[in-house]
């Protein structure tokens, strides 16, 4: 039986003892939802309490509580790629959940970088993998994907250098070779490796 129900025997009304002289004149009651027998005062008060019990309301606040420390760490993560990368972080998206408040919380999603060498120049290359490789591991809680990220921007950096030592050695030899020849290969290398289209936000 519901906790709430009546048991069907229950009164329908209760009135207040009276003088007889009154009593007859006494209106009669109507007879109350609330402790009304029977499967009608069953279904009254089961439709009353179906919603708003204390577990439901338990399990709502607890369920808001995830949702808005969850959306707090989402959107620090995102705010440390964008504060670290700069100009080469660009557009993503949010994941969104909607709370028993009606509010969206964010759940997760990701943000772009570009982490494209830059055609022509090492030293620039060189410049943008530290910022891309900062960028990855700038929140508290890197993703998988973040470190993978920063890996390949931390490869990126060592063959920038390799290839700036190079063009000294070039530059100092008895025929000297064009940037553009000296580069070439450094830019062909680059280019063969998968180049990732986003940095994500924690899951």
């Amino acid at each position: 039986m519901d906790p709430l129900a009546l048991p069907n025997n229950a009164p329908r009304t209760v009135v207040a003892s009276q003088p007889a002289a009154d009593r007859r004149a006494a209106p009669a009651s109507p007879p109350s939802r609330a402790t009304g027998g029977g499967k009608e005062g069953e279904q009254a008060v089961r439709a009353s309490g179906a919603s708003g019990t204390p577990g439901d309301t338990r399990a709502d606040e607890a369920r808001l509580r995830h949702l808005r420390r969850r959306d707090r760490e989402v959107r620090a993560h995102e705010n440390a790629h964008r504060a670290a990368g700069g100009r080469f972080v660009r557009g993503g998206h949010m994941d969104t959940e909607q709370g028993p408040d009606g509010r969206l919380y964010a759940t997760g999603g990701d943000v772009r970088i570009d982490a494209a060498p830059i055609p022509g120049d090492a030293a620039a290359t060189l410049e943008k993998a530290v910022v891309v490789r900062r960028a990855a591991l700038a929140p508290a809680d890197p993703s998988p994907q973040d470190r993978n990220v920063a890996a390949r921007a931390a490869r990126m950096a060592a063959q920038a250098r390799a290839e700036l030592a190079r063009q000294r050695l070039a530059g100092e030899a008895a025929a000297p070779i064009s940037p553009a020849a000296a580069g070439a290969g450094f830019y062909a290398r680059l280019a063969s490796e998968p180049e990732p289209q986003a940095i994500d936000l924690v899951v």
